[in-house]
């Protein structure tokens, strides 16, 4: 900081360039500290008030920016920052302009701008000589779950696809989601057998994919067990789930059903203590609506009622 901070602003005549690089190192810091303001004001000299810095400073200075403005909940600026990167900045580096369209398709979705988050994406993916790779995998990942939402299920599968299959270089992170993202697709179409491959490959077959992939997979392999019927499996995968990640919420709730389901009903009854007070928010989906629909199958009313007396007691 103290380095930065004397080529700003006790260094006469420093070079335009290096102004501009300590600058937005020196939001950087700011950022890290928490010193949002002093991060935004930062990112504005480079962009507004430095005649003749370079490009790349200023597009980085404008994501930069666009990322505290969001953080910040200003939608608009945080968009006008990316557009600027998008298509008002001669010359910008094509690895910031495709951070910026996917980051703006980002914002198009959450204002339920459908069409343009999709372009965004898919300027991105397609329109994009030179994208990095991870922007790319990013992008079919995000155009993945949004084609999934639309019920673009064979769009959906064909992107997670791409991502799996067709990219090489892609990280290991944007891999282990597009398999997950994948599988969850395989089981709403039935095809139990290639869901199951799916999610066991990055529980076992990708080196590096982080925990939290990990964890959801094996979530989401128990859970498909369980539609099997298969209960020995289920619990297995929910115990290793909720070990890994115990802020899960829903395999949280899934381990007192699984535990349930075997027999377990104390040890389901103190699981289930543990979840409801843990994710207060989530008892009545990932626990009272899972228990009725047991209840339609294998779980008695007997079994049930202590279970759901519990959770109706500890419910927000």
């Amino acid at each position: 900081m103290a380095d930065y901070t004397r080529v700003i602003e006790q260094l006469p005549g420093a070079p335009v360039v290096s102004m501009a690089m300590a600058l937005t190192c020196r939001g950087l810091i700011w950022r890290v500290k928490g010193e949002t303001e002093k991060a935004v004001t930062d990112y504005t000299r480079v962009i507004e008030q430095l005649p003749g810095a370079p490009v790349m400073q200023v597009a980085m200075a404008l994501n930069f920016r666009a990322v505290l403005w969001g953080q910040k909940r200003e939608v608009e600026k945080e968009m006008a920052d990316y557009t600027r990167v998008i298509e008002q900045l001669p010359g910008a580096p094509v690895e910031q302009v495709a951070a910026a369209l996917r980051n703006r398709g980002v914002i198009w979705g959450q204002k339920q701008e459908t069409e343009k988050e999709l372009a965004d994406y898919t300027r991105v993916i397609e329109q994009l000589p030179g994208a990095p790779v991870e922007q790319v995998a990013a992008a079919l990942n995000n155009r993945g779950f949004t084609w999934s939402q639309k019920g673009e299920t064979e769009k959906a599968l064909a992107d997670y696809t791409r991502v799996i299959e067709q990219l090489p270089g892609a990280p290991v992170e944007q891999v282990a989601a597009a398999l997950r993202n994948r599988g969850v697709i395989w089981g709403q179409k039935g095809e139990t057998e290639k869901e199951l491959a799916d999610y066991t490959d990055v529980i076992e077959q990708l080196p590096g994919a982080p925990v939290e992939e990990v964890a959801m997979a094996l979530a989401n392999r128990g859970w498909a067990s369980y539609a099997r019927n298969d209960f020995t499996a289920f619990l297995a995968d929910t115990e290793v789930a909720v070990s890994k990640l115990p802020s899960l919420d829903s395999a949280a709730f899934n381990l007192g059903l699984a535990l349930l389901a075997g027999g377990r009903d104390a040890e389901a009854l103190q699981a289930y203590r543990n979840a409801a007070e843990q994710f207060p928010q989530s008892i009545e989906t990932a626990g009272l609506a899972d228990l009725e629909e047991a209840k339609k199958n294998w779980l008695s009313d007997e079994r049930a009622q202590p279970v759901i007396q519990l959770l109706q007691s500890l419910k927000e």
